[in-house]
């Protein structure tokens, strides 16, 4: 029995050690990633602003003239990492930098576009990606500045570089590995300090046991050694 209850004291240690180390290693990633996201975003905060107050090209085709496609081909070539879309006000893209027929999407909830513009939201927001809709991308946005009656956006989707292995980079982030690391380290030893306690504390309870079993053994054999009952 004591063994039994010895057993599953320390499968109840394991369990709990093992599940509170795989959560902080959960977090730890999410909040790395977090991170990445916040200050890409924050870097690239005034990207969109500066694109759409240099370029009169993107001004003019949200008043119904071209020029646009041509000016976005050129931000694409001068930064990969980036994907430009011209929007009207309902999120409908009027122009992109990339291919018309890698685009999944047609239009955006413009709604983060309003959020970021606005900047009273906590970084990082996350908007659609008209390339890959399964998945919510950070960005830079801002509004046009435009002469005619009709209204729109610069939005400037930050890609993830997967081409280029990032999510692999992330793997192999020095500061996540150490706090990998750090939390196994502590787990174990938090693991061996909840073992020896429990051994000490169960020691007395494993000595009254043996206590106990040596009582009961003395006194089966002392019964055996009394003269027989006489008729």
């Amino acid at each position: 029995m004591f063994t039994s209850l010895r057993a599953k004291l320390i499968a109840v240690l394991l369990l709990v050690c093992t599940s509170m180390m795989v959560m902080f290693v959960m977090i730890l990633r999410t909040s790395h990633e977090t991170y990445h996201q916040e200050l890409r975003q924050e870097i690239n905060r005034r990207l969109a602003g500066n694109l759409a107050n240099e370029n009169e090209a993107l001004a003019s085709s949200i008043d119904g003239t071209n020029g646009a496609q041509t000016a976005l081909a050129r931000f694409a070539r001068i930064n990969p990492d980036i994907v430009v879309h011209l929007l009207d006000r309902e999120g409908r893209i009027l122009a992109s930098s990339s291919p018309a027929d890698n685009l999944k999407l047609r239009q955006v909830s413009v709604a983060p576009l309003e959020r970021f513009i606005a900047g009273k939201d906590k970084f990082p927001i996350l908007g659609d990606d008209p390339l890959d809709p399964a998945r919510k991308k950070v960005f830079s946005a801002a509004a046009v500045p435009t002469t005619g009656s009709r209204a729109g956006y610069v939005y400037v989707v930050l890609r993830d570089e997967d081409h280029e292995g990032a999510a692999e980079s992330l793997r192999a982030s020095y500061a996540l590995q150490q706090g990998i690391w750090l939390i196994v380290c502590w787990s174990a030893l938090a693991l061996l300090a909840a073992l020896l306690l429990v051994k000490f504390i169960t020691r007395p309870l494993q000595q009254l046991t043996d206590a106990v079993e040596r009582f009961q053994g003395e006194s089966f054999s002392d019964e055996s050694k009394l003269p027989a009952a006489l008729p």
